[in-house]
């Protein structure tokens, strides 16, 4: 029996909504990730979680983290409070999006890993956009600044297919 039932529609985006539990434990792990940096003032930068005075946007990417794991059949252990540690399955980054509008941002100082841009809307319904290794960003992309936000390289649509880092994933566990 599938844990999931995920659609893919024909341009290769895979989609599906979280269920009650897995909304909940998310919920619970972006409050934790949201108090450990509140209490440990620690500088969201200029993003999009700079002045947050809830947990929002940590949850949203819980919930980012959490589908990549189901997109992808990787573990996911949640880090509080390990800020280096690697979001899903030991080789993917997670991007999470709340609007459709977003760059893939991955910082100079990222790991260079794929890094999975993910749309989590308000129903919960979680889809994968696209992805880039942190790498060939770093070497292809220009860094730049927009609206004052972090220094940063922001990948702009041509995201590689899902498929690709499906392929990526295969080689490297040996699948």
């Amino acid at each position: 029996m599938a844990f999931h039932q995920a659609a893919t529609a024909d341009d290769g985006v895979t989609s599906f909504r979280l269920k009650a539990g897995e909304i909940a434990l998310c919920e619970w792990v972006g409050k934790q990730r949201f108090h450990y940096a509140k209490h440990r003032c620690l500088d969201p930068g200029h993003g999009s979680s700079i002045g947050n005075v809830d947990a929002a946007n940590h949850i949203r990417g819980a919930k980012a983290e959490f589908a990549t794991s189901v997109m992808f059949n990787l573990f996911w252990r949640p880090a509080i409070g390990e800020l280096n540690a690697i979001d899903v399955g030991d080789c993917l980054e997670c991007k999470s999006i709340g609007d459709r509008n977003h760059s893939l941002i991955i910082k100079p100082d990222a790991k260079e890993l794929p890094h999975c841009l993910i749309f989590v809307d308000a129903n919960d319904v979680c889809e994968f956009i696209g992805w880039e290794h942190g790498r060939f960003a770093k070497d292809e992309v220009s860094l730049s600044a927009p609206a004052g936000r972090d220094e940063a390289h922001y990948v702009r649509n041509n995201f590689r297919p899902k498929q690709d880092l499906e392929e990526w994933i295969r080689r490297r566990f040996n699948r």
